[in-house]
């Protein structure tokens, strides 16, 4: 169980080129993805987010969809670094709120401090909720 709380299951599904990871909440669908890989660096992912909490469990509440190709960490970097500035966000907004968006206390922002986060990632050690395989996420991907 994720978190100790929800259920999840993956699944290899179409041509062996496709996931399908789904997210349970006491019997109820919480999150249903699909992550298509091409073969050739590139993927894409959809999912579809269900409150399992509300009246209406039923309901989609929000959805994603993305298309990412496989760059060298060098390159993510500098394309993060560019969109950042792009919209105009400053380090103080930078990787200094946890998943809930609440600050992080003492949390210093910026390019350094993601390059952190997201490089953490992939020293996790087996006592962790989840598993991060560096070929599919972090600084590996870019849309």
């Amino acid at each position: 169980p994720y978190g100790g709380v929800f259920r999840s299951k993956t699944t290899l599904v179409g041509q062996n080129n496709a996931l399908l990871y789904q997210v349970y909440y006491q019997g109820k669908l919480f999150q249903s993805q699909i992550t298509t890989l091409n073969g050739e660096g590139s993927r894409t992912r959809t999912a579809h987010v269900f409150n399992p909490f509300g009246p209406t469990p039923s309901i989609l509440t929000s959805y994603s969809f993305y298309r990412e190709r496989r760059v060298e960490k060098e390159e993510f970097y500098a394309k993060l670094l560019v969109t950042l500035k792009e919209y105009g966000i400053l380090d103080g907004d930078t990787c200094t709120h946890n998943s809930r968006g609440k600050l992080i206390e003492g949390a210093v922002g910026g390019i350094e401090a993601c390059k952190g986060h997201l490089e953490e990632s992939f020293d996790l050690d087996d006592s962790s909720l989840f598993k991060v395989h560096p070929r599919n996420v972090g600084p590996n991907f870019v849309q």
